[in-house]
């Protein structure tokens, strides 16, 4: 929602735990996620950046393949099935650094 611009729609009632809230008390399963999106993210962006970052990408998550080999069956070009799925990713990743959750992990990784 923030992504695109529509913070004000979500108000974060609806949400068992809003880890947006200031005054969010992390227990170590939503640390142990919030940790894991930020690991994942960082392991992205590090193979975006390769000089292959296609070949690097499905080093780490080899299910890549079986997406571009699923897309591909249906007449779609591999090199721009590729193309998409590492512009899908690069979004991810920015997405990901701009969200104003990412503060909660910091403000638990300062206490710890």
């Amino acid at each position: 929602m923030e992504a695109a611009g529509l913070s004000n729609c979500d108000l974060g009632t609806g949400y068992a735990r809003d880890i947006k809230f200031r005054a969010f008390l992390q227990c170590d399963s939503a640390t142990n996620v919030l940790a894991h999106y930020e690991e994942q993210s960082f392991t992205l962006e590090n193979a975006l950046a390769h000089e292959n970052p296609w070949v690097a990408l499905a080093n780490d998550f080899s299910e890549l393949y079986e997406i571009e080999h699923s897309i591909t069956l249906s007449g779609e070009d591999e090199q721009e099935v590729r193309k998409s799925l590492l512009q899908l990713l690069r979004t991810q990743v920015s997405e990901w650094k701009a969200f104003s959750g990412r503060t909660a992990l910091d403000r638990r990784l300062i206490v710890a």
